[in-house]
């Protein structure tokens, strides 16, 4: 039986049943009792709780679902190969929930029993290498289904489901994975399977050997098309659904190359900890707030994904606390907005019973990490507005008119799954094709030529008054009480349109203009205030404040506290401590002193004469670095490849260390080093590390082209404990070759400078890597998951650099 329904739609009973009011989302009344094989009348939208008697003593209970106007249909996704199950959460509540699992977990009972007992949807979560338990003749190095033609992961999806069936779940209706391709839907098509889950619609980078770019998808479910799985298409006979793990920032991720701007309470606390304190996930809160109101005045439901994972085998404990908070937080959102919640299972049959296409959307979004710089964003981007349209999709930048990009979904898609220069972007062509001026409450469009697509035009803080010449959309209102339009030029459009435009709202000041001081910056979201600065701190300094009103203050690493009125406070910045977080304050309360301003001014000044002279003096910050460096490799070895880890970067962080590595010497070999984690950070100065937040996987590869007197080559890595660290770091080495161990060197306790201490030096046997590729992973020499990063002196995995030398 399906458990999502529309409210226009009868309900055909399988079994006896009686239909309640949910519990603990509504009263608990009984609505309506019927037989097997009757048919209930449509429900009034809302939480329901039915329960079915499938056998004589048996009954099965079920939450049921029915969207109406202006609702949401959530699916709460948890990642349960890393993080909690949530089980007291959700099943005390009776709501259902995907369960990505790997397959070591299916051996026992639990997740067995929840698909049973609570009508949860567990998927299997895995890429094309993680099938040998099921055969060992399915061992595969590749994680990239494009490595595997339809047929033969037809084949191996086959042998899953049986794996699965022996285990005791019901039959597969789909799996979840990172790096779908043609080949799978082709073979999910084939078994009839209709649920694609997992697929990452704002990611357009390689996770280690994970091979992604899903730019192009809307964060809706939507029937992948025959073409290219990335793109949408219409409900056709033989459907394969795709649907995230959770629902995304539509405009962040294509500026950053990053993907932590999801609907995930856990993602504001995985990157260096700095974005997230306190008990609360409000940043989390704030972003649900804003998704909800996307359905606002719909016809159609609004599908979104919350997403949980993390805090069990990876990151910190807080984690797991702001994951179960942020499901109470959903589960209280649920008892006052309309919104009711579904498998992944129940979507795709609703889907299929409703949907010709994913539904059309037009709504704002914040910068949800407005305070942080991470990966080189900006300090706040603004709002953004997307559009997910059956032709479309398209996303604009704060003020701008145009799209920040724009891609089409009527034109053909033939793409490589790991081509991630697609799909074609039309932004360019839009500033091209469309001129638009906007002069008080006038505003011009001019196309000289027919438009070959629609071009949305963004009218911001406006509405447009008397006739238009394409559609209109207004997204729904935000708690910043401004209001956009946007107006779709249709295909074919061409000449001059003069349209009056009202203007109804404006940028808030403080956020945008500064407070008293153009870098003092206050932003109000959801009830509290983020203060933060708008230039890059590139040294650490402090600013007394003091406190106008009582009030409560979180720093980036942990709750400050509450303050009286008149009570001062010591603000601290730093390259990466750069927001404060206000309770109880406007933000015309929130005003720097003369002394602030003073200091204000001077930090500013140093961030800008730091980066005019960054690049000039680089060179001259590490040549002495070389020449060390170059006296500490052993004697006697050439050296093949000499790398400075993200050292062309100066100043910041990105996602991908690659474009940014420097290569200080390179020998005859055709050597290769990359990092597979998670990016760069330079602390400036020549001073530069790739990263990870606990394990450091990075690759050496080309080996097998080392020409070697006795057949060893050693790998030379050096790291210094940046001086802003309390405690040194430590670190333990593996080596490894297609997931066997080759060496492990466990201990090495890194120096505050350049002396021995910061060198580790290992030989290895080039046999030990037939296809010349090396795996390494740093991991930090402490306990995995930490309960408090900051008390319990948590740190980075960081490696400077590295050598390959031979005799």
């Amino acid at each position: 039986m399906r458990y999502l329904f529309d409210r226009s739609e009868a309900i055909e009973l399988e079994c006896d049943a009686v239909i309640r009011r949910h519990p603990s989302l509504s009263d608990g009344a009984e609505v309506i009792r019927g037989r097997a094989g009757e048919t209930v009348p449509p429900l009034a939208p809302g939480h329901y709780l039915i329960s079915e008697t499938t056998a004589p003593g048996e009954e099965r209970v079920r939450y049921l679902g029915v969207a109406g106007r202006g609702y949401t249909v959530m699916q709460l996704t948890v990642g349960s190969f890393t993080s909690d199950t949530f089980d007291a959460v959700v099943h005390a509540n009776r709501v259902p929930v995907n369960y990505y699992v790997n397959l070591g977990q299916v051996n026992d009972s639990t997740f067995r029993g929840y698909e049973q007992d609570y009508g949860d949807a567990v998927y299997p979560h895995l890429m094309p290498n993680s099938l040998s338990p099921v055969d060992p003749a399915f061992a595969h190095h590749d994680a990239n289904w494009d490595s595997l033609d339809a047929e033969t992961i037809e084949t191996r999806l086959r042998a899953l489901d049986g794996f699965w069936r022996e285990r005791g779940f019901a039959p597969l209706h789909g799996i979840a994975t990172y790096t779908p391709s043609n080949s799978l839907v082709a073979a999910m098509k084939r078994l009839g399977w209709r649920v694609l889950h997992s697929v990452v619609p704002e990611q357009n980078w390689s996770d280690g050997r994970w091979a992604i770019n899903h730019w192009g998808m809307p964060n809706q479910p939507f029937y992948v098309s025959g073409e290219d799985f990335r793109k949408p298409a219409e409900r056709g006979e033989n459907n394969v659904i795709a649907m995230s793990m959770n629902s995304y920032h539509l405009y962040m991720p294509h500026v950053t190359h990053w993907g932590d701007n999801v609907l995930s309470p856990s993602h504001f606390l995985r990157w260096h900890r700095t974005v997230e304190s306190g008990p609360e996930p409000l940043r989390f809160g704030n972003f649900l707030r804003d998704y909800l109101a996307a359905a606002e005045g719909r016809e159609e439901p609004f599908f979104l994904i919350a997403g949980f994972e993390f805090g069990r085998t990876f990151g910190v404990r807080s984690m797991t606390k702001h994951n179960r908070r942020g499901l109470e937080l959903v589960l209280e959102a649920a008892k006052r907005h309309p919104v009711v919640f579904a498998t992944g299972r129940d979507v795709a049959l609703y889907y299929e019973r409703h949907q010709l296409a994913q539904p059309e959307a037009v709504f704002t979004q914040r910068d949800y990490l407005a305070g942080t710089r991470i990966m080189d964003k900006p300090v706040n981007s603004g709002p953004s507005i997307g559009m997910e349209m059956h032709a479309y999709k398209a996303v604009f930048a704060h003020l701008e008119p145009l799209p920040f990009y724009h891609y089409d979904y009527r034109e053909p898609w033939h793409y490589r799954a790991d081509d991630t220069a697609v799909p074609r972007d039309y932004a360019e062509e839009d500033r091209a094709a469309v001129e638009v001026r906007r002069s008080g409450d006038v505003l011009t469009l001019r196309a000289a030529k027919p438009l070959e697509r629609a071009v949305p035009v963004a009218v911001w803080d406006g509405e447009i008054a008397g006739d238009r010449p394409g559609r209109v959309f207004q997204p729904p209102q935000l708690d910043d009480g401004r209001t956009h339009t946007v107006l779709e030029l249709p295909a074919g459009w061409h000449g001059e349109c003069v349209l009056a435009v009202r203007n109804v709202s404006e940028p808030p000041a403080a956020e945008f203009a500064g407070s008293d001081h153009p870098a003092w910056r206050v932003q109000r979201i959801g009830g509290h205030c983020y203060l933060y600065l708008d230039f890059p701190a590139t040294r650490p300094f402090e600013i007394d404040w003091q406190a106008p009103a009582a009030c409560r203050i979180d720093a980036p690493d942990w709750v400050l506290g509450g303050f009286a009125a008149g009570e001062s406070v010591r603000l601290a910045f730093n390259a990466r401590r750069l927001w404060y977080r206000f309770h109880g304050l406007a933000p015309e309360a929130i005003r720097p002193g003369g002394d602030a301003m003073r200091k204000l001014s001077a930090e500013q000044r140093e961030s800008e004469r730091f980066f005019a002279e960054a690049r000039r003096d680089l060179p001259r910050d590490r040549r002495e670095l070389d020449e060390w460096f170059a006296a500490q490799l052993p004697a006697g070895e050439h050296v093949e490849l000499e790398l400075d880890c993200f050292g062309d970067n100066v100043f910041g962080e990105r996602s991908r260390a690659r474009p940014f590595d420097r290569i200080v010497r390179r020998g005859k070999a055709a050597l290769r080093a990359e990092e597979l984690s998670d990016g760069g950070i330079s602390l400036g100065h020549g001073r530069s590390f790739w990263v990870h937040p606990r394990s450091l996987h990075f690759e050496i590869a080309g080996l097998e082209t080392l020409a070697s007197a006795d057949g060893r080559f050693t790998l030379t890595l050096f790291t210094r404990t940046p001086k802003e660290e309390a405690k040194p770091f430590r670190y333990r080495l593996r080596i490894q070759h297609l997931g066997k161990p080759v060496a492990e060197f466990p201990a090495w306790v890194c120096p505050y400078d350049c002396s021995e201490g910061a060198l580790l030096q290992v030989r290895l046997p080039l046999d030990a890597f037939p296809d010349g590729v090396a795996d390494c992973h740093l991991a930090a020499d402490q306990r995995g998951v930490l309960d408090d990063w900051y008390r319990e002196g948590g740190f980075i995995a960081a490696l400077e650099r590295l050598a390959v030398t031979c005799r």
